[in-house]
């Protein structure tokens, strides 16, 4: 009986010891999710890697698991840190020292060689900022397994000397929609789209071209919640590209690369490029090619490269989604003199065609992330100290390096504000002089701006204040096609209409730096007393207050002229209020920070009487990231929409619901036809078709406000019967091409839809229309010459003179044709107005004030 009672004890000795060895265990991800990631068919959504991740941080001291905040939709956004259980112990030490590493100022070169010695490399891996690119995502979980149960050395050095800030998903709800899509017609000919809808809510693909202006909550996390923090040395960006060319890309890139990337970080993104092609191409992973298809030019698309680290992009080629891809040889595309079936210097070890999946996915995205991990591992010491001489460099030398000043007059100090936020978010020091002080023969007063760039983040501040000339070579050179992956500037003074100066000295004058910047006060100035109220309309932010007053029972005006009241002038534009409530004028000028001024009544002057428009967005089942963003923007300064499908279009009687329709950037055709029958599900196919375009033109006769913009425009141009025709839109690619300039437009200030804008402003140009006028008005043209003010064009002279924003009256209502990019990727805000102004204005009625 004892005997019994010893073995029934030893038993169930084994038995405990069994559930708690289980009960720690990191299991795989095929046992949590009930498949094997990459397996065809199937995906992980982001609960379900969330769930894993939670499962990971539970059970494992080499992870910890951080939530970051919340995305555009309310759903978590984390980061997986793993590493040594001593080194997560200490992390606030390793983040000191990333930051002392960064400060050659403070930090002398034997102190960083001490650090060096003892910091970490720090490494971030993002994946599937771009949904569709889905394979990164499923990933993660991979990799994450096989650093926390891989006992070999090789692994537990990558442990010991990296620390690793994974991100599984960097769009959760874009990856939430792509696999509900996929999930729903998984077998069809649209499994994998065309997807009919922006993958993020309101940029789409754009979200990848956010990286400087921050202005979606996934881009504004990863940089203030984790870059800002960690100051990574290395940064691996996992995508996709397309089906029929190279298996995958890395580094070196093609030229051009930005100037402001540091020789170090170039060199570096080659070296760990080349690296794990040796690796991929040792495990017999054919198609892994180099310096194709992608430049390293915007810091539209890169923050790493401007603050010290060394970004790598990685771009594998796509199945459909989760099902698999047949390529034959003779499918596989070349480009330019690249072709990705022959062995060359650049792709040692051609992909031949065959049949493509999510597992090849998901094993090159492994091996490759695996790969940069033992390489950070092996060059711990090379890549920090490499990343301390890149901050040197930038303080340092003998190379004079310029001085920026924002001066307070001619500028809208919100603008002023809004531009200098940008840069303070990306961690650069701003200064403000504490006497006036001369530079560039000129006096600036006491208290302006200064921002010198021979700071450790000076390359981020010359990349985004200074005028770009697109790099170009002649045919000696090495670029033989300039055309840029993406656009040729990104000039923030420009976008943001604010002047700034800059000096090769610096400043004889003392400064104080600028620790928190603060957005200017509203005010309600009283000039005379009485129940008139002045709204000065030369910041956006008037526009946030119109609307909201636009909300309660009170009459406003915009003035068609100039009135002057005391010493004060007041310009075409400015917005009349009569109200007998000057609480709620002042509420409204301290929430959206304006200038109000009160005076007595206004009478005898031309004016418009302002109602709330009621405005429709034209939303196409072709996703449109301008859409989107337009959908962002008018969200953000408080403008009330509703978005018409095709259906809507076509059904008419559009002017009884609404005062404008805007067409936001996409080809006449697209809008026209949509996608093709069969393409989709019946319910995505087509478009407006010849009913939509007829119910747009009685919506105009009958009084309505049609918007188009930029190649929207087009439709109009082919489809009303208006004497304006596209000056440009015949020309060839060798005439006319202009892949994203800042260009000179003269603004006609006295026309509604140029009010509070200056007479000259940089307009964005995405290879836009230009207009020959028969008849209706010029709002904005082109000067005679000198067209270019910041990135590359082919054919200025075919624009010279020509009308860029025009009006056309038609019926009882009004055609606006906007042939720019207004509110491009919300960076534009020097030409928000043309927007802002053209739905206004479908709101008014012209009047007298008495």
């Amino acid at each position: 009986m004892k005997f019994l009672c010893i073995l029934c004890s030893i038993i169930s000795l084994f038995f405990l010891i069994a559930i708690s060895s289980a009960a720690d265990r990191i299991p795989a991800p095929q046992e949590v999710l009930g498949f094997t990631p990459g397996e065809d068919f199937k995906l992980a959504n982001y609960e379900s890697i969330v769930r894993y991740f939670r499962l990971l941080d539970a059970r494992s001291d080499k992870l910890k698991l951080e939530e970051i905040g919340t995305t555009t939709e309310g759903r978590l956004f984390i980061v997986a840190l793993i590493s040594s259980a001593d080194n997560l112990s200490n992390l606030p030490k390793f983040i000191q020292q990333q930051h002392d590493l960064s400060d050659p100022l403070r930090v002398s070169m034997m102190r960083a060689r001490r650090l060096v010695k003892d910091a970490r490399a720090v490494v971030s891996i993002n994946c599937s900022i771009h949904p569709q690119e889905i394979g990164p995502s499923q990933m993660s979980m991979v990799l994450a397994h096989r650093l926390l149960t891989d006992d070999s050395p090789e692994v537990q050095a990558i442990l010991d000397n990296v620390i690793l800030l994974l991100i599984p998903a960097h769009n959760p709800d874009g990856l939430d929609a792509v696999i509900e899509w996929y999930n729903k017609y998984r077998g069809s000919d649209y499994e994998a789209g065309p997807l009919p809808f922006l993958t993020h809510k309101y940029c789409g693909h754009d979200i990848n071209r956010d990286w400087f202006l921050l202005t979606q909550k996934e881009t504004a996390m990863t940089v203030q919640g984790i870059y800002n923090v960690w100051l990574p040395q290395v940064v691996f960006d996992v995508h996709q590209m397309g089906f029929y060319g190279a298996r995958m890309f890395v580094p070196p890139y093609v030229d051009p690369y930005d100037e402001e990337i540091d020789p170090i970080q170039q060199t570096q993104m080659a070296a760990i490029g080349a690296n794990i092609t040796m690796d991929l191409v040792l495990r017999g992973a054919r198609g892994v090619s180099n310096n194709v298809y992608f430049d390293a030019y915007s810091p539209a698309r890169t923050y790493t490269n401007y603050h010290g680290g060394t970004r790598v992009l990685g771009e594998i080629a796509s199945a459909r989604l989760a099902s698999p891809i047949r390529i034959e040889k003779d499918q596989l595309k070349k480009w330019r003199d690249f072709y990705p079936q022959t062995r060359s210097w650049n792709n040692p070890l051609p992909w031949e065609g065959g049949t493509w999946t999510l597992a090849h996915i998901v094993d090159y995205a492994f091996n490759a992330s695996f790969s940069l991990l033992r390489y950070a591992a092996q060059q711990r010491e090379t890549l920090l100290f490499n990343y301390y001489k890149s901050f040197l460099n930038q303080v340092g030398g003998e190379e004079q390096r310029p001085v920026f000043m924002v001066p307070a007059e001619g500028n809208d100090p919100y603008a002023v504000y809004e531009l200098l936020s940008v840069l303070q978010k990306g961690l650069v020091d701003i200064y403000r002089s504490e006497n006036e002080f001369v530079a560039e023969n000129r006096l600036f007063a006491g208290g302006t701006f200064v921002i010198p760039s021979a700071q450790r983040f000076g390359n981020y501040v010359r990349a985004l204040l200074e005028n770009q000339s697109y790099p170009q070579r002649d045919s000696s050179g090495c670029f033989t096609d300039p055309t840029p992956y993406d656009v040729s500037t990104h000039n923030l003074p420009l976008f943001f209409n604010v002047k700034i100066v800059s000096t090769s000295q610096q400043p004889d004058v003392s400064l104080k730096k600028v620790d928190e910047l603060k957005p200017p006060a509203g005010s309600l100035e009283v000039l005379r007393p009485g129940d008139g109220y002045l709204l000065s309309y030369s910041s956006n932010q008037s526009v946030k207050a119109l609307f909201k007053l636009l909300d309660e029972p009170i009459d406003m005006y915009w003035l068609a002229e100039s009135v002057k009241v005391d010493d004060s002038r007041f310009p075409p534009g400015t917005v009349y209020i009569r109200s007998k409530n000057k609480l709620l004028m002042q509420k409204i000028a301290e929430q959206t920070l304006v200038s109000i001024s009160q005076s007595d009544t206004v009478r005898n002057v031309p004016a418009f009487r302002l109602k709330k428009p009621r405005v429709g967005l034209y939303q196409s089942y072709i996703a449109s990231s301008d859409e989107g963003w337009t959908r962002f923007i008018l969200e953000k300064y408080g403008i009330d929409y509703y978005i018409l499908r095709n259906n809507d279009i076509r059904s008419g009687r559009l002017a009884d619901q609404f005062d404008c329709v805007i067409l936001p950037d996409l080809e006449a055709k697209k809008i026209l036809e949509g996608h093709a029958a069969g393409t989709l599900p019946d319910e995505f196919c087509g478009g407006i078709g010849k009913q939509g375009v007829n119910s747009l033109i009685d919506f105009v006769r009958s009084g309505g406000t049609l918007i188009a913009l930029d190649s929207a425009c087009g439709l109009v141009l082919a489809e009303f019967w208006i004497g304006v025709s596209d000056a440009v839109g015949h020309l060839d690619r060798s005439e006319y091409f202009i892949p994203g300039a800042l260009l000179k437009m003269i603004v006609d200030t006295h026309h509604p839809i140029g009010y509070g804008m200056p007479r000259e402003v940089a307009g964005f140009n995405y290879n836009s229309p230009a207009f020959d006028l028969a008849e209706g008005q010029a709002v904005a043209k082109y000067p005679g010459e000198n067209l270019l003010l910041s990135g590359w064009l082919k054919g200025e002279k075919k624009l010279a003179l020509k009308t860029t924003v025009a009006e056309i009256s038609f019926g009882k209502g009004s055609i606006i044709l906007l042939g720019l990019r207004s509110q491009f990727r919300a960076q534009t805000r020097g030409t928000y107005k043309f927007l802002f102004n053209s739905i206004i204005k479908s709101g008014a009625q012209k009047v007298a004030l008495q």
